[in-house]
């Protein structure tokens, strides 16, 4: 945003959150699958 006016359409934003909150959710499983096997192998 530039002056508080979008630079793009909000159906293009729409679609970066969208893809963004995506990569959010698999790298959090990523992370959570990560955890879960340090604590397997640590037996915690």
């Amino acid at each position: 945003a530039k002056n508080r006016k979008l630079l793009v359409n909000e159906e293009y934003m729409a679609v970066l959150v969208e893809e963004a909150n995506k990569k959010l959710r698999r790298t959090r499983e990523k992370m959570h699958r990560f955890y879960k096997n340090i604590r397997k192998n640590l037996k915690y």
